[in-house]
């Protein structure tokens, strides 16, 4: 089945900082050549992904340039 990808923006969970999360509307990332855009129905998290979030593993984070 093909499905219309006509919205420009999608909910995703955005995480900022550690500890600063939500679900924002973003941008719909456009698929470049020889990839596809999936539609999620549902997702799940390992046990490592709260982690994250609370910032155990700081060099998954982004540089602040500090």
């Amino acid at each position: 089945m093909i499905l219309s990808m006509e919205a420009e923006a999608m909910r995703a969970l955005v995480v900022s900082a550690p500890n600063e999360f939500g679900v924002e509307s973003v941008g719909r990332p456009r698929p470049g050549d020889f990839e596809v855009l999936c539609r999620v129905r549902a997702v799940a998290i390992c046990g490592t992904d709260p982690h994250i979030i609370n910032g155990d593993y700081p060099g998954f984070w982004p540089s602040t340039g500090r």
